[in-house]
């Protein structure tokens, strides 16, 4: 790789390169903790500003690349993936009501990666959290219900009652009878 190019671009790497770090005298960055072909991914959009992340897995592939990016503390990276999650966006949703299962548009790997990968404050987490809160579908919670960060859960939670609209009388609880929570036999 071309260490100026990567190190204008990223300060994980021009402070690992230009410093008093082991990575600088080696010449040699591991990172360990990401899958080699979002790194590939990383390595085509410094030399081509291109995001390569088209396919099956594209959601996954794009937060990932976001991840990394975040880890790597390039933030044109991170806006450009941003760019991307919005064209995919643009591309998916409307088309979204054919599918019938929320792996089929939005992994629960990938929120997991995203909430594992990113700082409280992050821009992703942010559009992952209004995407669920503004779009989302009951059954995109209900298949991940187990493996979904209690964080990210949380958040959609705080994020819906933020945009809710002030109730109603006639929506308000207050507007219904008691009655509606008795529980109710079953049996006859």
């Amino acid at each position: 790789m071309h260490q100026k190019l990567f190190a204008r671009r990223s300060d994980y790497f021009a402070k690992a390169t230009n410093g008093n770090f082991l990575e600088s005298e080696e010449r040699l960055i591991k990172l360990e903790n990401f899958v080699p072909e979002t790194f590939r991914y990383y390595i085509i959009f410094v030399y081509t500003s291109q995001l390569a992340t088209k396919g099956p897995n594209e959601w996954l592939a794009l937060c990932r690349l976001y991840v990394l990016a975040e880890y790597l503390l390039d933030r044109q990276a991170k806006n450009r993936v941003i760019d991307g999650i919005y064209a995919y966006l643009t591309e998916t949703l409307p088309a979204e009501p054919k599918h019938d299962h929320p792996s089929n548009l939005f992994s629960v790997e990938a929120i997991q990666e995203v909430y594992d990968g990113t700082p409280e404050d992050s821009h992703l987490r942010r559009l992952v959290v209004d995407l669920y809160a503004i779009h989302g579908k009951d059954l995109w919670l209900k298949d991940g219900k187990q493996e979904l960060p209690t964080e990210f859960l949380y958040d959609i939670a705080l994020k819906m009652l933020q945009i809710r609209p002030s109730p109603h009388a006639s929506c308000s609880i207050l507007g219904r009878l008691s009655s509606d929570y008795h529980e109710v036999s079953t049996t006859k």
